[in-house]
């Protein structure tokens, strides 16, 4: 068994080469034992698997030929509704599709039987879809996971000025929604999810950005 932690996210994505809306997949093989499903909520445990690292397939760009602009430090922007892909090396197939369809910001929300209060300010809920191919299993290494994140502590808000604040999970925003109205924390080969990720903001308007290992991602404008 083991307790997930806020302290430990660590994945191996690295959404590279971002061109014409899709990046290309250089590893979904993540360590998800250090993840949490809610930030600082109050722990619970879990069996997952322990993946072993092995090398990642060689990334290559769905399309290099007129790239986005991209902004700092290598967030793909995109619209509200815009669906962002990644696919592998070789292949035109999206394995992995992740869609941002709405962002409210709001200074209360509904609350798991009491009335939370933002720590930082207010509460940007992030209604997300995202969906794995069956096929991205096989685009790691027999015996490794396939999975990628979407727990708070995979996105980030840049606000206008440019001020990244990374630290968008808290007790707070976790106890806004009960669990069915929850993202699930991982998304896996064959899954089609939808839910919210709350986080935490100290801006009412900026940028929301996926980007779960710190090596690119993609960016959504909102308020």
């Amino acid at each position: 068994m083991r307790t997930r932690r806020a302290a430990a996210l660590t994945t191996g994505v690295a959404i590279l080469a971002l061109g014409l809306g899709a990046g290309s997949l250089a590893s979904a093989q993540t360590d998800r034992s250090g993840a949490t499903e809610s930030g600082t909520q109050p722990p619970a445990t879990t069996e997952a698997p322990s993946p072993t690292a092995t090398p990642a397939p060689t990334p290559s760009p769905e399309s290099a030929a007129d790239p986005e602009q991209l902004s700092e430090p290598a967030h793909l922007p995109k619209q509200i509704g815009e669906t962002a892909g990644l696919t592998a090396a070789g292949s035109s197939s999206t394995l992995f599709a992740l869609t941002v369809l709405g962002v409210d910001v709001a200074r209360t929300c509904p609350g798991r039987g009491v009335a939370p209060v933002p720590e930082h300010g207010h509460f940007v809920t992030v209604d997300v879809r995202a969906h794995m191919a069956a096929e991205m299993a096989r685009e790691v290494s027999p015996g490794t996971d396939a999975f990628l994140p979407l727990v708070p502590e995979a996105f980030s808000i840049v606000a206008p000025d440019g001020t990244v604040q990374d630290s968008v999970a808290t007790a707070a925003a976790w106890a806004c929604f009960d669990d069915g109205e929850l993202a699930p924390p991982f998304v896996e080969p064959g899954d089609v999810v939808t839910g919210k990720v709350v986080l935490d903001s100290r801006t009412s308007a900026g940028t929301v950005v996926y980007d779960p290992d710190g090596t690119g991602g993609w960016a959504w404008p909102f308020g």
